[in-house]
């Protein structure tokens, strides 16, 4: 019988050598996504993960008080959407998804369980996400409250994904129309406490893609590797990012780097300093916020160190210049 677990997960690759293959992409990643970002009491946990691009917030989806239903986050060309329904069921979030940002939305059935999901792709500054046509599933059966048909499609082309596993391994098949197979997803899971995690995904596309996923002791993930990159985090509470590391491989997004945020006492972050392939470099935030404590405009002053090196209209001598960063606003609905 397969299980499913609350699993946090940043990759989904599913590119391979295999020229039928669509781009087909792990499905199971996704839905754990879902999941993850729904706590035990319905509320909502971050979503943000060590993979995302370097330019959107990492406090982006997270708030310090009340209960969302729904969140826009706008900047650097891009709109970000996280929804509740009335009954608490999560619409729509963010995920990266085959190296891309997109955003993931669901349909549900009479009994609460997932009926559809679509998968689009916004256009973004910079990212040329306009070119990538959406995925639309369909769940067609169901075993207990994880299915293990579906059906999906893109660019007029249909597929068949059938799920089977065990309790420490979930196998994710794709066919296509006619019966085919076009090439599967094996996912190796481990305990930690009472829960499980994936630990690596096997990618039989492309064999030689395979991701490895790694966790602290209450089951946050610490650091994701696979052909994207590597990337990693250390967490000052709860799951806020304290120090993060960036090594892409390649691709749109090719910082590398790693930052150190400082929080305040509110839990805000002040301050960013770090590393990166052009030198160190200090980056100030400044916060709006709303009646509930919650911001609603995020704006980047980034400190150019100078290192004694001359340029127009700008101090040298090692010394610290401010310049305007860029600006994100978040537009936040609460629940009653």
């Amino acid at each position: 019988m397969l299980i499913v677990l609350s699993i946090s997960t940043p990759y989904a690759q599913g590119t391979g050598g295999n020229s039928d293959a669509g781009g087909i992409f792990p499905i199971t990643l996704v839905l754990e996504g879902a999941d993850y970002a729904v706590s035990e009491d319905g509320g909502l946990r971050s979503v943000w993960r060590p993979d995302w691009p370097s330019m959107i917030p990492v406090d982006a989806f997270r708030v310090l008080s009340g209960e969302v239903s729904r969140m826009i986050v706008e900047g650097e060309g891009i709109s970000l959407n996280l929804s509740f329904r009335l009954d608490g069921l999560l619409e729509e979030f963010p995920f990266m998804f085959n190296g891309r940002m997109a955003q993931v939305s669901f349909m549900y059935d009479e009994a609460s369980r997932k009926k559809e999901m679509l998968v689009t792709f916004p256009s973004w500054d910079g990212y040329n996400n306009s070119d990538v046509d959406p995925w639309r599933l369909e769940f067609l059966q169901y075993i207990d409250s994880f299915p293990y048909l579906v059906r999906a499609s893109r660019q007029g082309v249909w597929y068949f994904v059938y799920f089977s596993g065990t309790m420490n391994e979930i196998l994710e098949t794709w066919y296509d129309v006619d019966g085919n197979f076009i090439g599967a997803f094996a996912i190796s899971l481990i305990e930690i406490g009472n829960e499980k995690r994936i630990s690596v995904m096997r990618n039989y596309i492309d064999p030689g893609s395979n991701a490895e996923f790694f966790y602290d002791s209450r089951g946050l993930l610490t650091e994701a590797a696979g052909p994207p990159g590597v990337y990693k985090v250390l967490y000052y509470r709860e799951d806020s990012p304290r120090y993060w590391e960036r090594r892409p491989a390649g691709g749109t997004d090719g910082w590398a780097g790693v930052f150190d945020f400082q929080y305040d006492e509110a839990g805000f972050i002040p301050r960013a300093t770090g590393e990166s392939g052009n030198g160190r470099f200090d980056y100030r935030y400044e916060y709006t916020v709303d009646e509930r404590g919650n911001w609603v405009e995020r704006r980047v002053i980034q400190m150019i160190y100078q290192d004694g090196v001359l340029q127009p209209g700008l101090l040298q001598s090692g010394l610290l210049t401010p310049l305007p960063g860029l600006t994100y606003r978040r537009i936040l609905e609460y629940r009653e």
